[in-house]
């Protein structure tokens, strides 16, 4: 009796050896879970690229306003429909193709237009064109004038090359993200590992004569920037008169893994 009352003991005493650790909370973590915690939440940096594409543009769209009046309604859609055409011939004449002229709105306003010189009744018209030779865009808005034209709404430049430098933009900011985060890293003595995320912040393009309110380019203090001019046309006509650039805009936020 007395040798299996020792037994007994003897295994109760292995038995709460062997859960004191659990009682007590002093496990030890293993490698394992340790090695999954690193995996799970890597050390990133994260950086912001910036990049403008300069564009010389190949291409503006004016958008031109026609008003006419009078007491008579017909009597002041005549008087609209005849000016419309003077303008659209004097526009032909500077051998701008058809497709590229468009007659957009028509607007009747019937109460009284105090800024007209007389009638009650109000004709707008609405004429949108695009302009491929650039050295007559200072002509044909001064004879369109001339024809008729009464509000000069819109002028837009453009590049019929936007895809080709939206991309170029995107690729210099990725570019310009990475080379920060280089430097960013090699001043803490680490080194730069593999991109754990890509965000693309925005792509845009802006021309400078697209808005009487002008732009707002935003704060770039933390990125990285790269401003490119890229020329595209035909300029030597212009006489040194360089109508406003084109600005291509990337922005993109990327995080990658640090290495000791």
């Amino acid at each position: 009796m007395k040798t299996e009352s020792n037994n007994l003991f003897a295994i109760a005493a292995i038995a709460l050896i062997a859960l004191a650790p659990w009682m007590f909370g002093s496990r030890t973590p293993t490698a394992t879970a340790a090695t999954t915690t690193t995996t799970e939440n890597p050390r990133t940096i994260s950086v912001r690229g910036d990049a403008e594409v300069r564009v010389v543009p190949d291409e503006v769209i004016l958008t031109l306003g026609v008003e006419t009046s009078d007491d008579n309604l017909q009597t002041a859609k005549k008087i609209n429909d005849k000016t419309v055409k003077q303008v659209v011939d004097t526009i032909k004449s500077f051998d701008v193709p058809d497709e590229h002229i468009k007659l957009e709105y028509l607007y009747i306003d019937q109460t009284r237009c105090y800024s007209c010189l007389s009638g009650d009744y109000v004709i707008r018209k609405t004429i949108v064109v695009s302009l491929r030779d650039l050295s007559k865009f200072e002509d044909l808005i001064t004879e369109t004038i001339s024809a008729g034209v009464t509000n000069l709404h819109d002028v837009e430049f453009r590049t019929t090359e936007l895809r080709k430098y939206k991309d170029q933009a995107r690729g210099l900011a990725i570019e310009a993200a990475q080379e920060k985060a280089r430097d960013l890293a090699k001043g803490v003595d680490q080194k730069l590992g593999v991109p754990i995320s890509i965000h693309e912040d925005y792509v845009s393009s802006y021309s400078g004569y697209s808005s009487w309110w002008g732009s707002y380019y935003g704060n770039n203090a933390y990125a990285q920037n790269v401003v490119q001019e890229i020329a595209s046309g035909d300029t030597s006509s212009l006489d040194g008169a360089l109508p406003g650039q084109i600005s291509v805009r990337a922005q993109i936020s990327v995080s990658f893994e640090l290495k000791e």
